[in-house]
């Protein structure tokens, strides 16, 4: 891997075979979070470069005020990820997302040919079985279940998931979990 430290956009033109696109920010949200006075906060982020893999500093504003969590994620090529700060002690309606720094590594040609086709490849998880359960019924709180299969040649000990629960096409919760171990 070869880093460049960067900001949003790489502006030299000089090399612009060889730059980064800007990221593409394709909505943000806040919702309640999993208790009363608790905040949710996500962004999707799409990273449309086939050869750049970007570690995104960011952060959320409400009200004038920088939310106190900063946080760090890699979004790999061609790869939509989920940024967030979830379970933030207050009530917000609303609050903007900000990014304040992208660092880029750039994926040699020679070392990984096609990056896009290597992921799909080594990334084949299979979710089946998805179910919610209502606090409403016999538990006591909220719970997501779900099967998760590997189905690529390569062993993973654990999986980051971005899990987003939806109700009528609209993100109603969303949460960042490990999995392990995974079959």
């Amino acid at each position: 891997f070869i880093s460049w430290k960067g900001n949003i956009k790489n502006t030299d033109t000089t090399h612009s075979t060889r730059a980064a696109e800007a990221l593409k920010v394709l909505g943000s949200q806040t919702m309640q979070g999993s208790a009363a006075g608790m905040t949710d906060m996500m962004a999707l982020v799409q990273n449309p470069n086939t050869q750049w893999i970007a570690t995104v500093t960011y952060h959320f504003n409400a009200n004038g005020t920088q939310i106190p969590t900063l946080a760090s994620l890699q979004i790999l090529p061609g790869e939509t990820r989920v940024l967030g700060v979830f379970d933030y002690q207050g009530s917000l309606s609303s609050a903007d997302f900000a990014i304040d720094r992208i660092d880029w590594a750039h994926i040699d040609r020679h070392s990984v040919g096609d990056s896009v086709a290597f992921m799909k490849e080594h990334y084949q998880f299979k979710v089946s079985n998805e179910k919610y359960d209502n606090a409403e019924s016999v538990l006591t709180t909220d719970r997501v279940t779900f099967d998760i299969k590997n189905e690529s040649p390569y062993g993973y000990f654990e999986a980051g998931l971005d899990v987003v629960l939806t109700l009528n096409g609209s993100v109603v919760g969303v949460e960042q979990v490990t999995v392990a171990p995974i079959a």
